[in-house]
């Protein structure tokens, strides 16, 4: 193929040569192309990194969120509890997008150090990849290699990779930086269940909120039963006892029927709580969700089972079976 053609000596580097590479250089990258099996390696790198970090996280959560309990296990000790409930999660979430990112960081420093054939194999393989569509998607090339004082193939290679490192690092380092955070935040913002109130730790300081049980203004009841396997969810079949609880002032909260840490089980603490409502004004509602059975025989059914049948008024008066319907 001829330079007045413009088309490149390799399908990959067709946008290139629009961004400014000279012939020349396009056809010493793909001279130095060394095929397979080292292009397979290119052409999967990206994921190979995304996968062995996703492993990490998948490692580090258990033991984080372990922490994360922990602490408010530890929080709702002090403060007489109950029963507790954390709001672990946002920070793995933000760190996963992190590393997401933090790939390409990844494959863009093995590109920029590897020996110059092999760079150039990397790079003509992972252009259909991160490395490759992301700068092409913006037009990023183009503004990368202006001033840039390039002289051969391999100098092209090495402006685009540390263009990427640069890029892709800052917003790294920034993700990360968030994640952290929301991890520190985390570790403080839980809710503690006592017999006289609900305690609600500020996200953002720590600082607890009481709202006494006998100040709620509507509590919603149910009993909700999710398929396994169905169409909106994979999975084993769920079972939720429903007990919403609101102030008037928009707090909210759902009872926990988990993290019971005062020798009680849920049922027993569920009624201590009730109680404490029903010496105030709330109005008690049939809780509803779109096209959901509110009070679903199988959800029903479960709990009963689990109590036993010696447990089955006690659970009915708790749900207003028969009162509400």
């Amino acid at each position: 193929m001829r330079p007045e053609d413009n088309i490149a000596p390799h399908p990959e580097l067709n946008d290139d040569l629009s961004f400014g590479l000279p012939y020349e250089f396009a056809e010493e990258i793909t001279k130095d192309n060394l095929g397979a099996p080292l292009s397979w390696m290119g052409s999967w790198l990206f994921m190979i990194v995304i996968c062995t970090g996703f492993a990490i996280v998948i490692f580090l959560w258990p033991t984080l969120e372990a922490f994360d309990e922990k602490k408010a296990l530890e929080s709702a000790t002090e403060l007489g509890g109950m029963a507790y409930d954390t709001n672990f999660g946002i920070s793995m979430i933000i760190g996963m997008f992190a590393w997401i990112i933090a790939t390409a960081t990844c494959v863009s420093i093995i590109i920029r150090f590897a020996p110059k054939r092999v760079k150039a194999t990397l790079y003509l393989s992972g252009r259909s990849d991160f490395i490759g569509q992301t700068p092409r998607f913006f037009g990023l090339h183009k503004v990368w290699l202006a001033g840039t004082e390039i002289q051969t193939g391999e100098d092209y290679i090495n402006a685009i990779a540390e263009k990427m490192i640069s890029w892709t690092g800052r917003v790294v380092l920034f993700l990360t930086a968030i994640a952290l955070f929301f991890f520190w935040r985390e570790t403080s913002w839980n809710e503690t269940f006592t017999e006289e109130a609900f305690i609600d730790k500020s996200f953002w300081t720590g600082a607890p909120s009481t709202h006494l049980w006998s100040d709620a203004d509507e509590i919603e009841l149910g009993c909700n039963y999710i398929k396994a396997n169905s169409s909106r969810y994979s999975g084993p079949a769920k079972y939720h006892i429903i007990y919403d609880i609101k102030w008037e002032n928009g707090t909210d909260v759902s009872l926990p029927i988990e993290n019971q840490i005062n020798g009680k089980n849920w049922l027993d603490n569920l009624e201590t709580i009730d109680s404490a409502i029903r010496s105030g004004n709330a109005v008690f509602h049939r809780w509803k969700w779109r096209d959901r059975d509110p009070l679903h025989p199988k959800c029903i059914s479960h709990f009963r089972t689990q109590l036993g049948p010696q447990n089955k008024e006690r659970l009915d008066a708790l749900l207003r079976i028969g009162e509400l319907d």
